[in-house]
């Protein structure tokens, strides 16, 4: 899907995405310490890709393209510990992680709810 980018805290991530991708989706992001962590694509808002460096060559009068872009804020839900308690992430997901639409298993674990629909949480 994409990768975290921009803003990142224990809380959420920007991610930089097409429109078809951020229509409130959940996704997962894989936390190098935590594991899978499901979240939440909002939309969020829509700019240019211009970096410093682009802005500096268009004010040298350079011929740089730009790009639209979405860009999405992933509010972070939480993840289950190895206790099977709900968890929020002490720590950033790293900038660069890979970011995929979230799996059914992944949101069955992180709601603690059973193939069958019964809550596994206590």
């Amino acid at each position: 899907m994409a990768s975290s980018s921009g803003r990142v805290d224990p809380d959420g991530f920007n991610l930089a995405a097409s429109a078809a991708n951020v229509q409130r989706n959940y996704v997962q992001a894989n936390h190098k310490m935590y594991g899978p962590s499901w979240d939440r694509c909002c939309p969020s808002s829509a700019g240019p890709n211009v970096s410093y460096e682009k802005a500096a060559q268009i004010v040298d009068g350079q011929n740089v393209q730009v790009v639209q872009q979405l860009i999405a804020y992933v509010d972070i839900i939480g993840y289950r510990d190895e206790r099977g308690v709900l968890q929020r992430l002490p720590h950033a997901v790293p900038g660069g992680e890979v970011v995929t639409r979230a799996e059914n298993d992944i949101i069955q674990s992180v709601l603690g709810l059973k193939p069958e629909g019964r809550s596994t949480a206590t």
